[in-house]
């Protein structure tokens, strides 16, 4: 029950491995509040060119223990849970080991990583699972905070959130209601937008 692989591997594996943009969306701040994983939305990109090799987007069942309407479940329409669209998710136990077997040797990114690793943790060590992905987690709020710091001191950019980073980048912003797999590949977007703006300043 840990999201500490039992295997270690080398650096030239590792730098080898594909990488796995993780979005996760849930109906509230944690497990023990209520809060339950209703989305996850992955993107597996290939580590030297960048293109995506494979998606995955699961519905997770949701239990709603304190009864919750559809209207707080959805974060306020911010995610796109709705009970008609939800009705026909799998278990969410089900949906995790198909999310565990989706990463099984990737290096897990996401944009704010410690909410999905905080949320993956919870899952796992409920359902008694291992984590089959690297445990290296990358954090790309991180990476875009360092390429972008002279943007951000001279005023260009004033907020770190995934879509106003994106649109500064060009993408525009993110489509909504807010998806696990849109955030996904919005996150590989601005990952691959990052990567060109480190190669052009070299």
């Amino acid at each position: 029950m840990s999201m500490r692989p039992n295997h270690v591997i080398g650096t030239a594996d590792f730098i080898a491995l594909p990488r796995v943009f993780i979005d996760l969306e849930t109906t509230g701040d944690s497990l023990a509040e209520g809060g339950e994983v209703c989305e996850a939305g992955l993107v597996k990109v290939d580590p030297v060119s960048g293109d995506a090799l494979a998606e995955l987007n699961l519905m997770f069942g949701v239990a709603n223990p304190f009864g919750r309407s559809e209207e707080e479940l959805s974060y306020h329409r911010y995610n796109g849970f709705t009970f008609a669209e939800w009705v026909d998710a799998i278990l969410a136990e089900q949906a995790l080991d198909q999310l565990n077997a989706f990463c099984a040797g990737c290096v897990p990114w996401a944009y704010n990583v410690s909410f999905e690793f905080r949320w993956l943790a919870d899952y796992f060590y409920r359902y008694g699972r291992d984590w089959q992905g690297d445990y290296h987690w990358h954090c790309l709020m991180t990476k875009a905070s360092e390429a972008l710091r002279p943007d951000f001191l001279a005023g260009r950019i004033t907020k770190l959130s995934l879509s106003s980073v994106g649109a500064y980048l060009g993408l525009g912003e993110e489509a909504k209601p807010h998806r696990g797999l849109t955030g996904a590949r919005y996150e590989v977007q601005i990952d691959a937008r990052l990567n060109t703006r480190r190669q052009s300043a070299r």
